[in-house]
């Protein structure tokens, strides 16, 4: 074939020039096919050579953007991963938070009340002593009413205090299982 001698389709030449020496033969082996045949096989050897490189290229692309594609989603996953693992750790610390406020807040109330048990009875024996020592009937009623109304009022008085640190207790361990919270919501509206 034309292309026997040049040097850049040696090889794919010599399976050519097999070719139409094959074609050659096939129309009886007086010469070999027409130059125009020649051309026509050549142009569709060209063509499939096109075809095949051009799968080849496009195979190629699709396998690296493949690759890309997974390497991209895993990064994104592990991304992902990691910012929950942090949530999550982060989130434990603010229950941990919470739970070490309200042991404290639990801790005070304790105190109170034991301070407030001590202070009755301190009373109680006071009031007792001055029951011991009244001269009349009427002196002992009237210790007996004023020590009732005293600890009456210092019982709603403690129970206030209760209120008032049950409250603060109360306020104090939700700021940061509140301040996640409003993660949380922050996160869930970027998504959409």
């Amino acid at each position: 074939g034309v292309l026997l001698h040049c040097k850049k389709y040696s090889l794919i030449s010599w399976f050519s020039g097999l070719y139409y020496a094959d074609v050659a033969v096939q129309h009886g082996g007086n010469g070999g096919p027409d130059y125009r045949q020649i051309m026509e096989l050549e142009a569709e050897m060209t063509a499939r050579k096109r075809t095949t490189a051009g799968t080849k290229r496009k195979a190629a692309k699709a396998a690296v953007n493949g690759a890309d594609a997974i390497e991209n989603g895993v990064e994104s996953a592990m991304q992902n991963y990691n910012q929950i693992a942090e949530l999550g750790k982060e989130n434990f610390d603010a229950f941990m938070d919470s739970a070490n406020i309200a042991t404290k807040g639990f801790e005070k109330i304790n105190q109170e009340a034991v301070a407030f048990s001590k202070q009755s009875i301190e009373e109680g024996v006071a009031m007792a002593k001055s029951a011991i020592n009244a001269r009349t009937v009427q002196d002992l009623f009237e210790i007996q009413s004023d020590y009732t109304k005293q600890a009456f009022d210092a019982y709603l008085g403690q129970m206030n205090r209760f209120a008032d640190v049950l409250a603060d207790t109360a306020k104090e361990a939700a700021e940061p299982i509140n301040a996640r919270f409003n993660v949380w919501v922050g996160l869930a509206q970027n998504l959409r």
